[in-house]
């Protein structure tokens, strides 16, 4: 895996400032979500309901609420990957700003195939110990 000096142009879209606004915008309709004047909507999990299991996505809205507030620890009590995923969602966002602001060039990773294949490994691996969490805590 190597990080590389991406060209500026155009037409190119700077993804973690995308996905960055995304995470931002999540948060605070997660937070206007779970605001008390609508705590009459039920939850949304069809997974859950027909189950009765957590998906590996369930309490992430709260969490994502929880993480507007600006309490990480709760919110990684609530999901661990959803809070961990915005987290460096944001920090990448902040790190393609200052680095657009200074001029320095922007970064692309170039992994070759065993690479690609260990860090889907690492995913789906990922995806199954938070829905082993979640289900074990709940």
């Amino acid at each position: 895996m190597r990080l590389l000096p991406a060209p500026r142009d155009a037409g190119r879209i700077p993804y973690p400032m995308v996905f960055g606004t995304l995470t931002l915008l999540a948060a605070a309709a997660a937070w206007i979500r779970l605001s008390p004047a609508l705590e009459w909507i039920p939850p949304l999990c069809l997974f859950r309901r027909l189950t009765g299991f957590p998906c590996p996505a369930c309490h992430g809205t709260r969490a994502l609420a929880t993480l507007a507030t600006g309490r990480i620890g709760p919110a990684l009590a609530l999901n661990p990957l959803v809070t961990l995923l915005a987290l460096a969602s944001l920090l990448l966002a902040l790190v393609s700003v200052i680095r657009r602001i200074s001029g320095l060039p922007l970064l692309r990773v170039e992994m070759g195939s065993r690479e690609t294949a260990g860090v889907r490994a690492a995913a789906v691996a990922l995806v199954a110990a938070n829905w082993i969490y979640l289900v074990a805590s709940r």
